[in-house]
């Protein structure tokens, strides 16, 4: 009988023990979230997570969405070279093609002279693809809805921003060669009635 409940008891500390290291070794997989990218803010790493629970707080992880991409990265205000104005309607822009130089820094000023909201995002076409499954999330999660933004959420990053009807919106952009990239709406059903453009970088 003695031996028996020491044989429990070893079984039982034996347990204790093993769901002590896999609480340990969860929590240190899991560890404190991923630095990601909020919108508005500057901080980079691969477009294209979401932070659970962050769509009720108003904030969504891109990575680096933006950073250091093909074709460039967000620009410095006192390089800017010209500005280029953008007018969005539903669903389209007033301009198709956009010629900008190798190394050259554009301020766009995106006018917003629609009933909907509309976004002007600078990337390749696969970056606006997927950008456009996080647009999804967001509309069916209620923070977006077609004529505006809901809550404080602020959706606009370094090449990219989100407007609301009648408003202004700015993105600064240095360009450089070396992949295909475009702008384009990424709210959904805007980009694929044609609401998209390309950037012709020469030299």
């Amino acid at each position: 009988m003695l031996k028996l409940k020491r044989s429990l008891r070893s079984t039982l500390a034996f347990n204790v023990a093993i769901a002590g290291i896999a609480l340990i070794t969860a929590t240190a997989q899991a560890g404190p979230g991923e630095k990601g990218h909020g919108h508005g803010t500057k901080d980079q790493g691969s477009m294209g997570k979401m932070t659970p629970g962050a769509m009720g707080q108003g904030k969504m992880d891109h990575g680096s969405m933006g950073h250091n991409m093909p074709g460039g990265m967000p620009g410095d205000k006192a390089n800017v070279s010209r500005t280029v104005v953008i007018i969005a309607k539903d669903n389209k822009f007033n301009l198709k093609k956009i010629q900008v130089k190798d190394g050259e820094t554009i301020r766009f000023v995106i006018k917003n002279k629609g009933t909907l909201v509309h976004e002007m995002t600078i990337g390749t076409p696969e970056m606006q693809k997927e950008h456009q499954s996080e647009m999804m999330k967001m509309m069916d999660a209620g923070h977006l809805m077609a004529d505006k933004v809901m809550g404080k959420m602020d959706h606009s990053h370094g090449n990219s921003a989100l407007v609301e009807p009648g408003k202004t919106g700015e993105v600064i952009w240095m360009f450089h060669k070396g992949a295909e990239i475009e702008f384009g709406c990424n709210v959904p059903g805007h980009y694929d009635d044609g609401m998209k453009g390309n950037f012709v970088i020469g030299g």
